[in-house]
């Protein structure tokens, strides 16, 4: 990862009034939650 890349980050994280490691977390529980929404709907499971 890059200093553009953290410098990024940081800007997200300042716009939404959190720590960079607290807004990786968020975004982490997220794309769970979609990569298991995706997967549950191949298997033509709804949530």
């Amino acid at each position: 990862m890059g200093d553009g890349t953290i410098a990024r980050l940081d800007a997200f994280a300042a716009r939404y009034g959190v720590t960079r490691q607290s807004l990786i977390k968020v975004w982490l529980v997220e794309r769970m939650d979609e990569e298991d929404d995706r997967a549950a709907r191949r298997r033509g499971v709804t949530a």
